[in-house]
């Protein structure tokens, strides 16, 4: 399996858990990045893989509270 097969995959599940109501929250575990920029690529990526705008964006700026 190559790696844009496997980065697919990991995607789709985050996607899955997205969309059946898990939290997920953007970001970059690469401090050496500017973290700007590798927002940006993240959340790029994830429209490209399937994400909605909308949701990318909710991924990177939503706040959710409990109960």
């Amino acid at each position: 399996m190559t790696t844009r097969e496997l980065l697919r995959g990991n995607v789709d599940m985050v996607l899955r858990i997205h969309r059946g109501g898990g939290l997920v929250i953007s970001g970059t575990d690469s401090p050496p990045d500017n973290i700007a920029v590798s927002l940006h690529a993240n959340l790029r990526s994830m429209v490209a893989g399937g994400f909605t705008r909308y949701e990318a964006l909710t991924t990177a700026t939503a706040i959710r509270r409990s109960g």
